[in-house]
């Protein structure tokens, strides 16, 4: 497998010491399983997708246009969402 060709994201919940939630949202490269981006937030909003998307695009080449596995939850299908990675060749 290349690298960019296939990545996977996913929004996990985490208990935080205080007992509140917190999240983190990944994208992982599937080849060479690096994590290509990778955002914290207390809240799992639309921001936090957006940034994720935000720190992922440096690291996209122009000839890349790989496949985003995801969940399909709620945040993944928010036109938006779906807008950016269109334009990130994604």
């Amino acid at each position: 497998k290349q690298p960019l060709t296939a990545l996977h994201t996913d929004v996990t919940q985490v208990r935080l010491y205080n007992g509140q939630w917190g999240y983190i949202s990944v994208i992982t490269d599937e080849a060479s399983r690096e994590v290509l981006s990778a955002v914290v937030s207390g809240s799992p909003n639309k921001a936090l997708i957006q940034a994720t998307l935000d720190e992922l695009q440096p690291r996209l080449t122009e000839s890349s246009e790989p496949i985003l596995h995801s969940d399909q939850g709620w945040q993944y299908q928010l036109p938006a969402y779906q807008k950016r990675l269109k334009s990130l060749g994604v």
